[in-house]
């Protein structure tokens, strides 16, 4: 038996360094794409703050150099970044950066321990694939053989099946991941070296666990350091936890009336938020409260949050480590608004005082399905095949990027 790891040393610019050689059989492993996606540190949080960006290609992780902007293969983009960062015009962008890589993260204890406790039992909770996928197999048909049509229905049943099944196994490999991140950091604060993509969008480097990934990333992580809630906090609080159950198209006072009137809800979804008889296999079991949020793990951190400061001594003394997301209408868009002084595109995108907010994309939409039945009227095809067919979703893509130029 040969040891998989030996240990050297090597002189590097005068300095000596103890390192770890891998076996050669280990090292080919390394190289295998079952491995080389994962088994790779540069991907993970930092336990040290990240280093300050001084050039476009030389800060984040202390040992791996990239540049601070996402460039995919496009010479003419690394040109002007290099001959900016050269002209040291980019200093205010990269100190931006080097403020959002030293804020200290830590991994929230209760929401972990209640993830924990849904994964080890294999049940689907809350966007946790289940461990096993109990879809039955397509049956193939006695006639496959001599019938064409259902060779071809048993073929397209088989490969749906077969898909599904690649589905929810990388699912569930992508959700381990994220566990075992958050368990390795269980104990320690970390943080985010970010660079930026061609717009200037900020996002961390760690593409796998970050407070920018999927609801169950946001709900494993808060804030290290707190800071009280202030007058204001409890009020954003409650905002927050409304818009994580999808009341954010109503009015403030609306979401504020939700949230007061589902408190019993809230507190008993933090006392218990993963009854066994969720996880036992129990068919008549009630489910959670809080599984009822469109994004449901920050949901529950919501309610851990809060039920922990109205139980305080004073809430607004409370202090809290929840990080509350805030997101504008068609950033772009709200740009272009503000230097055209255009007060109707202002309304749409949010920038001038309402009752509820403005849906952009939405207005947009029905200004389009407006055009298509008038041609439609007309007997125009397009507009008649278009008909029933255009969506938010759909017009949301096209009115977002367009502002990118």
């Amino acid at each position: 038996m040969v040891p998989a790891f030996s240990h050297g040393y090597e002189l590097s610019k005068g300095r000596k360094f103890g390192i770890l050689r891998a076996h050669n059989s280990l090292r080919e492993l390394f190289k295998s794409d079952a491995l080389v996606g994962v088994v790779n540190a540069r991907h993970l949080p930092m336990l040290v703050p990240p280093r300050p960006w001084l050039t476009f290609n030389s800060g984040g992780y202390l040992s791996q150099d990239e540049p601070c902007m996402r460039i995919k293969d496009n010479a003419e983009q690394l040109r002007y970044l290099k001959k900016a960062s050269n002209d040291d015009r980019l200093y205010t962008l990269l100190a931006g950066l080097d403020s959002l890589g030293l804020t200290k993260w830590s991994i929230n204890r209760p929401i972990f321990d209640a993830v924990r406790k849904v994964w080890n039992s294999g049940k689907e909770i809350a966007k946790i694939p289940a461990r096993t996928f109990d879809r039955p197999e397509p049956v193939k048909p006695e006639d496959y053989e001599t019938n064409d049509k259902a060779r071809i229905k048993y073929g397209m049943e088989m490969q749906e099946w077969n898909n599904n099944r690649a589905s929810q196994h990388s699912e569930r490999c992508d959700c381990n991941y994220k566990v075992e991140i958050a368990r390795a950091f269980l104990n320690y604060p970390m943080y985010f070296p970010h660079n930026m993509d061609f717009r200037g969008r900020a996002y961390p480097i760690p593409p796998h666990f970050n407070h920018l990934g999927n609801d169950l990333c946001r709900g494993l992580l808060v804030f290290h350091e707190g800071r009280p809630l202030g007058e204001r906090g409890m009020y954003w609080l409650k905002i927050h936890l409304a818009n994580l159950f999808g009341k954010d198209k109503l009015s403030h006072d609306e979401r504020l009336a939700f949230v007061d009137s589902n408190l019993g809800n809230i507190m008993a979804s933090a006392d218990n938020p993963v009854p066994d008889s969720l996880v036992d296999g129990s068919t008549d079991a009630a489910q959670p409260w809080w599984l009822e949020a469109e994004d449901a793990w920050q949901a529950l951190a919501a309610c851990v949050e809060l039920t922990e400061a109205v139980r305080s001594p004073d809430p607004a003394e409370y202090v809290s480590r929840l990080h509350i997301h805030q997101d504008g209408t068609c950033n772009g868009l709200q740009h272009y608004a503000a230097m055209g002084r255009d007060t109707k595109g202002a309304f749409e995108v949010n920038l001038m005082p309402s009752d509820r907010p403005q849906d952009v994309y939405a207005g947009v939409l029905s200004g389009v399905i407006r055009l298509i039945d008038e041609d439609a009227k007309q007997g125009v095809q397009e507009a008649v095949a278009l008909r029933d067919k255009l969506t938010r979703k759909i017009v949301k893509q096209t009115v977002m990027t367009n502002v990118y130029g």
